[in-house]
């Protein structure tokens, strides 16, 4: 399975994600950046060995980047890949009956790698569950914590051939969102694994997608992504108390109904 690391104005937050990573998975860890920032990037990138770095136009949103990792993938022969943010930390579980969560180590974060492998035999794609709710789930062991037909987001990981059937670039902003209502819609059927968990510090972080993301861009997106799933995706105004995007729209999606009203049922 190769690592994707979709990246933009974040060069300094590449080495606290690529430290926690297991070392048998960095010779397959690719970087994609805007070409315009090679030399912060290749600063950072530079003292690891083996891992691959791909700079890609600097008008390339996350929408053209995630279809060309796609691409990628399949010039690169893997049949499955793991998808992450720039900004994300992983986490653990405290023990099998034990909900709180913990920072992790490389060799823990190897074995949640090695379980989504296993469970891309059968579904189409499989993610790491947010921090935010993550004790909802209750208690359990690594392999027996997970669930189905889901919300993912953040750290998720597909069967390339399936994500390239996908329609890409159809909306600008929760594009993952669309890709994974699209494959449930198809009977893929997807897992989030809660044994382990992610988390990143807020939706407006300072790079990444918050270079370009307006109010008016995100809005235009959740209005897209309900008319493109309707019924499964309602829209809801959101507060917050901070941030660039304070208020916006946000979406609401049926995922478990989207699964099971799919063309393969």
């Amino acid at each position: 399975m190769h690592i994707f690391i979709p990246s933009r104005a974040r060069a300094g937050k590449i080495s606290k994600l690529i430290y926690q990573l297991p070392p048998e998975y960095l010779p397959r860890t690719i970087v994609l950046y805007p070409l315009g920032e090679i030399q912060s990037y290749s600063a950072y990138l530079e003292a690891w060995d083996g891992i691959l770095s791909i700079p890609v136009p600097n008008e390339w949103r996350i929408a053209r980047k995630r279809r060309h990792i796609g691409e990628v993938a399949t010039r690169l022969g893997a049949n499955k890949f793991l998808m992450l943010d720039d900004d994300i930390q992983f986490l653990v579980r405290q023990a099998p009956d034990d909900w709180r969560l913990r920072e992790t180590t490389p060799d823990e974060i190897g074995k949640c790698f090695r379980f989504i492998e296993v469970l891309l035999d059968n579904f189409s794609h499989v993610g790491v569950s947010a921090r935010e709710g993550n004790n909802r789930m209750g208690i359990g062991t690594p392999e027996g914590l997970f669930s189905t037909n889901t919300r993912l987001m953040r750290a998720v990981a597909w069967r390339t051939a399936d994500y390239n059937a996908l329609e890409h670039e159809r909306v600008e902003v929760m594009e993952d969102f669309d890709l994974s209502l699209q494959a449930l819609r198809k009977g893929g059927g997807n897992a989030c694994l809660y044994y382990w968990a992610q988390g990143q510090r807020s939706t407006g972080d300072v790079g990444g997608c918050a270079v370009w993301r307006t109010r008016e861009v995100h809005d235009a997106g959740a209005r897209k992504l309900a008319e493109l799933h309707t019924p499964y995706v309602r829209l809801r105004q959101k507060q917050n108390k901070t941030g660039g995007l304070a208020e916006r729209l946000e979406v609401t999606i049926s995922w478990k109904k989207a699964a099971e009203e799919s063309v393969c049922t």
